[in-house]
């Protein structure tokens, strides 16, 4: 007579799982934003100009400058990586606590080129990069 003792199938599978683990970011270092520069009068798609599409010096000088005009040497002083350019639209990264007086200082500025007026449109900002990349998709899908 011999006796065979199982496991119970239970305690097997628990112990193969991995256990969850839950995390907050409560204050994160980086805020993302994602701009459009805009020129007046605008330019047309088959403009072949050495302004547009802008490039990265373009961008880096035009935010500068947009900072220094709203808050002097203390707004050249942000420190803003550029991520990506894209035609006319860029998407960068900066420190949280600078985010808000960014977003008011490009959002209110009005620049010049060699023959038009610059600026630029906010088409997102927010603490993760894949909120601000997400929401111009979301528009996308939306359209007919």
């Amino acid at each position: 007579m011999s006796s065979t003792v199982k496991e119970p199938q239970t305690e097997r599978k628990k112990d193969a799982r991995p256990s969850l683990m839950q995390i907050t970011v409560k204050s994160p270092e980086w805020s993302y934003a994602h701009l459009k520069m805009i020129y007046d009068p605008p330019f047309l798609q088959s403009t072949n100009s050495s302004l547009y599409p802008p490039d990265i010096l373009t961008w880096r000088t035009t935010l500068t400058a947009s900072l220094t005009q709203f808050l002097g040497v203390m707004g050249s002083a942000i420190h803003i990586d550029i991520l990506h350019i894209k035609h006319d639209e860029a998407w960068l990264r900066l420190p949280r606590s600078d985010a808000t007086m960014f977003g008011v200082a490009v959002s209110g500025y009005v620049g010049s080129t060699e023959t038009r007026a610059v600026g630029f449109k906010i088409l997102g900002m927010g603490d993760f990069l894949m909120g601000v990349v997400g929401k111009g998709e979301e528009d996308d899908l939306w359209e007919l």
